[in-house]
């Protein structure tokens, strides 16, 4: 079964961030750049192609220089990836909670998590606010991918003016 939790630790006050509003969202990518009905229409990123107009030549790679290396994408199978450049993602909230005593959250739904793209909305301005600090991130979102069945953990490190993430345990 695919769980997911989160713990966040305010690091200037030196203790767990307790009352964060934090919200589990899914992104599914959908294309909406090219048109169903014409799907040669040009994107914004692809400007549409004058056939009259030669293709501008290429410059020549120095032969002093080496050529550097192109590297590949390395995905193991069946990876889900983000959105490309030519299609959007829809956004759709999975469930949300609020950190406890100890700034964790140790569900965010009853059900499991299918795999896929998902984000982690949390709310820092709303805690700033309760806990008096200023701050400069009024939001953190992480965005990460559920792979395979297993339980992952999401920890947030925060200060007024930084804030660290990883894949915890």
């Amino acid at each position: 079964m695919t769980t997911l939790s989160t713990h966040i630790l305010d690091t200037a006050l030196g203790k767990p961030a307790q009352g964060v509003p934090v919200t589990l969202s899914r992104l599914t990518a959908r294309n909406s750049s090219r048109s169903e009905a014409d799907p040669a229409q040009p994107t914004p990123h692809e400007p549409e192609a004058d056939p009259a107009q030669p293709t501008p030549p290429q410059p020549e790679p120095d032969p002093g220089q080496p050529t550097p290396p192109q590297p590949e994408p390395v995905r193991p199978p069946d990876t889900p990836s983000l959105p490309s450049a030519d299609t959007t993602a829809d956004l759709s909230a999975v469930g949300s909670s609020t950190t406890d005593a100890d700034g964790r959250i140790s569900a965010f739904t009853s059900g499991e998590l299918e795999p896929g793209t998902y984000q982690l909305r949390f709310d820092t301005a709303a805690y700033a606010a309760a806990t008096k600090q200023d701050i400069f991130f009024p939001e953190v979102v992480v965005t990460f991918l559920i792979s395979d069945e297993r339980h992952y953990h999401v920890p947030l490190l925060l200060s007024p003016f930084a804030f660290s993430t990883y894949r915890g345990s």
